[in-house]
Parts: structure tokens; C-alpha cells; sequence
């Protein structure tokens, strides 16, 4: 009976880690920018205690978390803001702790203070820091990243004055994963160096790159299988209880 109920334990707590995971990606269906986490794959734990003591089990795990990390589809929006990263890279943003990490999302703006960001309110680094943008008539984001703004009381002739250069780098060699924030970073905690030869693509934004209809089929699957290890737990319940009662000696 103990081997039933952690077995199934052991499953039922696996499930409830990929749901999360799942969930996670339905949410951000919509979001600009997105990468899905891949689903978690399942393996199996095989226990044998040296030297006796339990019997022989098979626990079920949970492989390691990764990102998916294929490109959204891109849409053209014609807003001087939105950019899309071209090929396989980041924008470098700051985060709220002041830390930097990486992110596909182009919707951009100018804050009440000034300062270039994302539609998430989180500041994109420049050669720098974050990139500030003065009171201006026009701005514009060149292909390689370059940020050029027309000042307010620049005569008309004046040509358009750079501000910047978004923080456009790389996939690090060693991979990306997803912060405890919920951020992406490198595999190795570094910090990617401004790479020259990335570009993007101006006016345009790249959306979620989250399967749909793929997500929501795997809900179902992980519910299925939730309802399953439940009822392998209704049905511990029911032997013991019966064990209990042939056990129980009469009055």
C-alpha cells in the first residue's frame, strides 16, 4: 500500500509542476515577444535501497526546464517604436533589480522620465546604460539599432541627432533559461557583450511564439493524468481500509 501511495504521490507532484509550466505559456499567448517554455518530459526514478530495508519502486521525475526558442511570427505595425530582433538574438533590458537580462520584446516607448523601454515598463540598455531620449519632434531605430531623435527646438533643417544604440547581442554559447523572475538570461549567469553585426527590423513586431493549440492540448493531457493518480490514491484508501477491517478482531 505505501509503495501505491508514493508512487502515485510522486506522479501527482510532477504533474502539478508541468501544469504550472503549462499555464505560464497560455498566459503569455499574447504577449510580444514571448518564449515558450518547452513542456517538462517525464522519466522514471528507479529505488532500490542497498541493503534491503524498502521494496523496489519507480518514482516519476521531471527532465530539466528549457525555453523554446524559435522565432515568433513577425507582423509589420509602421510604428516608429516597435522593433523586431532579425536572426537569433536579444535586446539587453534592466529588470527591476537592476539586473540585466535578455528579451525579445520590441514594443517600445519613451517614459514620463524619459527613458527607453518596453511596453512591460522595463528599461533597454545602450552603450551606456538605459537609453535616454530628450523631449523630441521625431525619433526613429535604425537596422543596426541606432536611436535618433529631432529635439524640440531644433531648426528644420537640423538633421536628426543619435541618442543611442539599443543593447542588441547575441545568443550566448552556452544557452539561455528562465530567471526566477521570469526573465531570460544566459545559462551561465553572464552578461552578453553589445554584438555590431545584430540587427532588427523597424516598424515591425515579433509575436509570441506559443503553440496555442498545442498548450491547451497538453492541459488536457496533464488533467487526464492528475484525475488518474487520484483516483490510484482513492483506490489506496479503499484497500487499506479494507485491510483494516478483515484485521480488526471481533468483539
Amino acid at each position: 500500500m505505501d509503495k501505491l501511495i508514493h508512487v502515485a504521490l510522486s506522479s501527482l507532484r510532477q504533474a502539478e509542476i508541468s501544469q504550472r509550466v503549462v499555464a505560464a505559456n497560455l498566459a503569455n499567448a499574447e504577449t510580444v515577444g514571448y518564449r515558450a517554455d518547452n513542456d517538462r518530459s517525464f522519466t522514471s526514478v528507479y529505488l532500490n535501497q542497498a541493503g534491503g530495508g524498502t521494496e523496489p519502486r519507480v518514482f516519476a521525475t521531471t527532465g530539466e526546464q528549457t525555453i523554446n526558442t524559435e522565432a515568433g511570427a513577425v507582423t509589420m505595425t509602421g510604428r516608429d517604436l516597435d522593433v523586431a530582433v532579425d536572426g537569433d538574438g536579444y535586446l539587453l533590458i534592466q529588470t527591476a533589480d537592476g539586473t540585466p537580462a535578455l528579451s525579445r520584446r520590441g514594443d517600445l516607448r519613451v517614459s514620463a522620465a524619459g527613458v527607453l523601454e518596453n511596453a512591460g515598463g522595463l528599461p533597454i540598455l545602450g552603450d551606456g546604460g538605459p537609453i535616454q531620449v530628450p523631449p523630441n519632434r521625431s525619433i526613429s531605430i535604425g537596422s543596426d539599432g541606432t536611436v535618433r531623435v529631432t529635439p524640440i527646438d531644433a531648426p528644420e533643417d537640423q538633421p536628426p541627432v543619435v541618442v543611442g544604440r539599443l543593447g542588441l547581442v547575441a545568443t550566448p554559447a552556452a544557452g539561455v533559461k528562465r530567471r526566477a523572475d521570469g526573465h531570460i538570461a544566459a545559462a551561465d549567469d553572464s552578461t552578453p557583450p553589445f554584438d555590431p553585426a545584430m540587427k532588427i527590423v523597424s516598424g515591425a513586431l515579433e509575436k509570441s511564439n506559443v503553440n496555442s493549440v498545442q498548450v491547451l492540448t497538453g492541459m488536457v493531457e496533464l488533467s487526464r493524468m492528475y484525475e488518474a493518480q487520484t483516483k490510484l490514491l482513492k483506490i489506496a484508501t479503499t484497500l487499506d481500509e479494507a485491510g483494516a477491517s478483515l484485521m480488526r478482531m471481533p468483539d
